[in-house]
């Protein structure tokens, strides 16, 4: 018997006392996608971060669904809220759903799948949060670059006592201008999805930062 013969044997002898004996193969380990990569060495640090990035992308998500400002308006903290349903005048709600609409259909044309900016939360990595304090004191900022000609600015979140994040506005957003705000950031948006990356993860930091610009206060506030 040549050696490549007696190797194939020998195989085959191990690989039949294996299952008589009920030993079991391991399975060759799936390769584990890119956005998924950050869960193998997570701190608490890490986790924090996370979950402000998850916020900001879930607000993106609502800006441009249905129903965008009220749904919005839920993950805003409670005092900043309460100020801007006082006096808040809607805009038209077709419109805005339409302009919505037609942005998602045009981003699906392009990247090949619907919008969602929180299943690519791991993409948010270039929108770096500094995160200060401790439990119901927690504060977070966001860094949101400048686009062309424009100032950078950020956003800012609060952890409230029930524990979850909320998102700060500046005390000059009210509900008089709140949704024409959000109706033109949409709008944006919706002119120019031929214009963003074709790099799909920076689409969507871009995507991201000019749906939340409303929201946002001067970089040099803090």
């Amino acid at each position: 018997m040549n050696q490549s013969n007696k190797c194939s044997a020998l195989a085959a002898a191990v690989l039949a006392a294996g299952l008589s004996a009920g030993v079991s193969f391991a399975a060759a380990p799936a390769v584990r996608p890119l956005a998924d990569s950050a869960k193998t060495t997570e701190t608490p640090a890490h986790a924090e971060a996370h979950e402000v990035h998850r916020v900001a992308t879930v607000a993106a998500d609502r800006a441009l669904g249905a129903n965008g400002v009220n749904r919005l308006l839920d993950l805003v903290a409670k005092n900043d809220r309460d100020r801007v349903e006082k006096n808040l005048v809607k805009t038209d709600d077709a419109e805005y759903q339409k302009l919505a609409d037609d942005f998602r259909a045009k981003w699906k044309a392009k990247y090949g799948e619907d919008f969602s900016a929180e299943g690519h939360v791991a993409d948010m990595i270039h929108l770096k949060p500094t995160i200060t304090g401790t439990g119901s004191d927690q504060r977070a900022v966001i860094e949101l670059p400048a686009e062309s000609g424009e100032k950078a600015y950020e956003l800012h979140l609060v952890r409230e006592k029930s524990g979850y994040w909320m998102i700060n506005l500046p005390d000059t957003a009210d509900g008089k201008t709140f949704s024409a705000n959000m109706l033109d950031s949409v709008k944006r948006l919706d002119s120019e999805v031929d214009k963003l990356p074709s790099y799909k993860a920076k689409a969507y930091e871009v995507a991201v930062t000019e749906a939340l610009h409303v929201l946002a206060f001067p970089a040099t506030s803090k």
